[in-house]
């Protein structure tokens, strides 16, 4: 019923009460299926500020595994998930909240790793490198990767070599970024 509502108030071009209608409905049923509906019906208006709220409501509500079902939906695949113009760095900002809240949960490493990656922030991105790469693999690789495609594997490889020579192998964590 209530789908069939709100298809009718889209052909009729009645934004405000779909949006009325939207709120009543998950209020009703507050599953994934409704929560997902509505946040595609912000990004297909180009609502990025109520989409923004609604989802950092969201992300302090949820826990881990719905946050990263979320992020995954509304974030990684972004253009993928109803609007043209998404807007990327709105989304990717909702990382950082994923990652306040569940510190130990690696998705939302990565995913802030990401967001410094795109953000060209260097000094979070290594320092967050710094703190999860004895935890992850994936971390590790990212870290060397970022070495590699910067020429500078070198020059850390021998920063260890030395490190190692001159002290005691609890030395070696210094010479993380």
């Amino acid at each position: 019923l209530y789908e069939q509502m709100l298809q009718w108030l889209g052909q009729a071009n009645m934004v405000e009460e779909q949006f009325r209608v939207y709120q009543e409905t998950i209020k009703k049923f507050p599953t994934t299926t409704w929560r997902d509906r509505l946040a595609r019906w912000f990004l297909k208006r180009q609502k990025t500020q109520e989409f923004e709220a609604f989802s950092r409501d969201l992300l302090t509500k949820l826990d881990d595994e719905e946050v990263a079902h979320y992020l995954h939906n509304f974030v990684d695949s972004g253009a993928n998930a109803g609007a043209s113009s998404f807007d990327t760095n709105l989304c990717l900002g909702l990382y950082p909240l994923a990652y306040e809240r569940f510190p130990h949960n690696l998705s939302f490493v990565n995913g802030l790793l990401r967001y410094y990656s795109v953000h060209k922030d260097w000094p979070r991105w290594r320092a967050l490198v710094a703190e999860y790469y004895f935890v992850s693999a994936d971390v590790r690789e990212q870290f060397l990767q970022h070495l590699a495609s910067r020429g500078e594997f070198r020059d850390y490889v021998e920063r260890a070599r030395v490190t190692l020579s001159q002290g005691s192998p609890a030395d070696a964590t210094t010479l993380l970024p």
